[in-house]
């Protein structure tokens, strides 16, 4: 466990509050807008007080993650999928500390699922350790991931016999970690690898 700082640890928090900050200030915008355009609607309908005073919020929460699902849906398009990238490194240009709630968004959300499927290694390859998951394998055949920093994305792949190739399983959270500080701690990994 990391020695505990008061600095560092304002730091992360200031890193970690401005991003939500501004998500939450945006989707209050959105919602308090959808509550003014369905409000005629739901009253013509007569459901504007079903829940009481919070019904068109209920219901502009509803459409809002309704809209955030088809988005979702619209990402399995490759055209939508590579606007989304170019969008996203933009947003990340413009405020950085975004990484930084995106990777733990990832990580809260895909943990389990990741740790099911994918392992997290370092890779011996050419004298060099280099962080990957292990995506795939089987008694013969093992397919590699390499990691590109600080998103966690796949950089590289390869497929290769188990029996050429060296890798180290490291916890998918000390992956995360390090992935998120540009490598900073590898060091430590690798030295820990060869005790």
């Amino acid at each position: 466990m990391r020695k505990f700082s008061l600095n560092q640890t304002l730091v992360n928090g200031f890193t970690l509050a401005v991003p939500l900050i501004v998500i939450l200030y945006i989707l209050a915008k959105v919602v308090i807008t959808l509550q003014k355009v369905i409000g005629p609607l739901a009253e013509r309908l007569h459901i504007n007080r079903i829940f009481g005073e919070v019904t068109l919020t209920i219901l502009a929460c509803i459409i809002l993650l309704i809209f955030i699902f088809f988005l979702g849906v619209l990402m399995y398009i490759p055209v939508i999928s590579k606007l989304k990238d170019v969008f996203e490194d933009w947003m990340l240009r413009l405020i950085p500390s975004l990484n930084q709630l995106k990777l733990l968004m990832k990580e809260k959300f895909e943990r389990d699922s990741e740790k099911a499927t994918w392992r997290s290694v370092l890779v011996l390859r050419d004298n060099e350790y280099a962080p990957a998951y292990v995506t795939e394998e089987n008694d013969q055949w093992v397919s590699i991931a390499f990691i590109k920093a600080p998103h966690g994305s796949a950089e590289d792949m390869i497929v290769v016999r188990k029996t050429d190739i060296e890798y180290k399983e490291v916890p998918m959270s000390t992956m995360i970690r390090v992935g998120r500080l540009y490598g900073k701690g590898l060091i430590r990994l690798v030295e820990n690898l060869k005790t």
